[in-house]
């Protein structure tokens, strides 16, 4: 395992912060390199020995090296701030991140269980997912005016919540923002190129 000069990101096979991290790489059209760690008991072992990473997804950027997933998207924003995917304002940031925490320790953890086959959860993330869809009716994105990584996030999970069975067919405006993200090529090329299973 070498580093290039190029950004190189490692993520686990399968995750959702992959999904997310590949879009955010698309929509910014950065140059760099993906590992997908399928053997952890190897890859990590190398990577912790170059490194001192022991966690993923992880970022190194010559010097820079960098764990934990929200850290990881901030950076990449900053360092290729064009175009940007975060809210103009700091009240629509701190929405955002707010929306951001809940779906990483809320909904994409529950999505999880429901594809490992725990039905437990179905009618709540369904009507948690069917209310966003009626806060999605009154404009085009999620967060922002704009694109922005709420959007990203939210795409990501809407994509893995079908690829587990959920229906939300039933919710027009749910469907109709889905199918607005899908319009943009960078986000359905990057979602079909990197089908994975929640």
């Amino acid at each position: 395992m070498s580093f290039s000069s190029r950004i190189t990101l490692y993520v686990a096979s399968g995750s959702y912060e992959a999904d997310i991290i590949r879009c955010v790489v698309a929509l910014k059209d950065v140059d760099c390199h993906i590992i997908e760690v399928t053997d952890p008991a190897r890859q990590m072992a190398r990577l912790r020995q170059l490194t001192g990473v022991t966690t993923l997804p992880a970022l190194v950027d010559r010097e820079v090296i960098l764990t934990r997933f929200d850290i990881i998207i901030e950076y990449l924003e900053d360092r290729y701030p064009a175009p940007s995917l975060m809210p103009m304002t700091p009240s629509a940031r701190a929405n955002c991140r707010m929306s951001l925490h809940r779906m990483e320790t809320e909904l994409y953890p529950a999505i999880q269980r429901i594809g490992e086959g725990d039905r437990s959860e179905v009618g709540v993330i369904t009507d948690t997912l069917s209310a966003l869809g009626h806060l999605l009716s009154g404009g085009k994105f999620f967060c922002s005016d704009s694109l922005s990584i709420g959007d990203v996030t939210l795409g990501v999970l809407l994509y893995r919540a079908m690829a587990v069975g959920l229906n939300l067919r039933s919710n027009r405006s749910l469907c109709s923002y889905y199918s607005r993200l899908l319009e943009n090529p960078a986000l359905s090329n990057t979602l079909s190129q990197h089908r994975t299973a929640a």
